[in-house]
């Protein structure tokens, strides 16, 4: 895809990383409870604009809602009130970090957010962003989910629809642990230089004290059952879908997301090929670029 300039105005004084929003944007949070009791903390961004569209974004594994402050912003600048949460076992949110009994606690988690968020909004159009393993669980709710007829589009980046290479010693070990020790965690061994091109990014993803460096058994075999069902599953999607793939990437298999693409069902489709980006498309040097893409995407679907 050729570059194109990102306008200004909505991207001023907004970079990766950064500790908050400006003062421009307002922002609020809060807890639920999920279905299973389990407290599940929220954020929602907006301004003192009527909002012309709701955006909900789904984060990525091991990182938190915070670290989209500058993504959540512009996209409030350019009309849309941004409402985000913290995956269970992550960030604010309750439960045991890295651990899910099953995928469908992902899913069912997103499907209240999406619920409370268009509670506070309910005559506007609703859209849903997801990141890696944000990006799984955004694939899953637009294959599987009954909210489908009520999100006009969907837009994901690097979604983790297979993993790079693991050790078959590792691998096992998880198997079994998923049985015997399920909320036991493993080192994920990520190498925190391979999410971003910018050396702030890094830096500060290192620092950040919410970050996980570990997976338990269950969220890997859970995961992974996913993702083999979605070799299918993804030609149930039947809303507008924008996938966004960095080439370059090294926390999961890009190539896995190719192979998907050409079989989700709907007509109505986009994949947008990064072949120098490393993983976290959204927090590289031009980040600011596919962030108006997505808004374009989700504009054009009003």
């Amino acid at each position: 895809m050729a570059k194109k300039p990102a306008p200004t105005s909505i991207f001023k004084n907004l970079y990766p990383a950064m500790a908050g929003p400006p003062q421009d944007i307002k922002e609020e949070s809060g807890f639920f409870d999920a279905a299973d009791g389990t407290d599940i903390f929220w954020r929602v961004w907006e301004n003192e604009d009527a909002p012309k569209g709701l955006i909900v974004l789904v984060h990525g594994f091991g990182e938190h809602s915070a670290r989209y402050h500058h993504v959540a912003s512009a996209w409030v600048r350019a009309g849309y009130a941004v409402f985000s949460f913290d995956c269970r076992g992550h960030g604010r949110s309750g439960g045991k970090r890295a651990f899910i009994r099953a995928f469908s606690d992902y899913a069912t988690d997103l499907e209240a957010v999406v619920e409370k968020a268009r509670a506070r909004y309910p005559d506007l159009n609703t859209y849903i962003f997801g990141h890696s393993n944000g990006g799984l669980i955004t694939v899953y709710h637009s294959a599987y989910s009954s909210q489908t007829s009520q999100i006009k589009a969907y837009a994901i980046t690097s979604p983790l629809l297979g993993f790079t290479e693991v050790p078959a010693v590792k691998e096992a070990a998880a198997k079994v642990l998923s049985v015997l020790a399920p909320a036991l965690k493993l080192g994920t061994e990520l190498d925190a230089s391979k999410i971003s091109r910018s050396i702030e990014v890094v830096k500060k993803y290192k620092e950040d004290p919410m970050v996980l460096s570990a997976a338990t058994g269950r969220w890997f075999t859970e995961t992974s059952k996913v993702t083999l069902a979605l070799e299918e599953g993804v030609k149930k999607i039947q809303q507008p879908s924008l996938w966004i793939i960095a080439k370059s990437d090294e926390i999961v298999d890009s190539s896995a997301s190719e192979k998907r693409f050409p079989d989700v069902g709907c007509e109505d489709k986009k994949l947008v090929l990064l072949p120098d980006h490393y993983h976290e498309v959204l927090n590289e040097p031009d980040w600011e670029v596919h962030a108006q893409s997505i808004i374009d995407w989700f504009g054009a679907h009003s």
